[in-house]
């Protein structure tokens, strides 16, 4: 194998490791919601923080 080869395989594998962890970061993110016995700020700073991981997650993503 070259060196090409290996590089190009690197990207695929963590592309689509990239690609599960935005889909994971999603749907905790989209299951969010408050009930009785949750306190609105905690459910906020939850929210904001897969906020800011998705962020992360697409701008590593474009970069690449």
């Amino acid at each position: 194998m070259d060196a090409y080869t290996i590089i190009m395989h690197l990207k695929k594998l963590f592309d689509e490791a990239c690609r599960i962890e935005r889909y994971e970061t999603s749907k905790e993110l989209f299951c969010c919601k408050i009930t009785k016995d949750y306190l609105v700020k905690t459910l906020v700073l939850k929210i904001n923080g897969y906020i800011k991981k998705l962020g992360q997650l697409v701008l590593s993503w474009t970069m690449s």
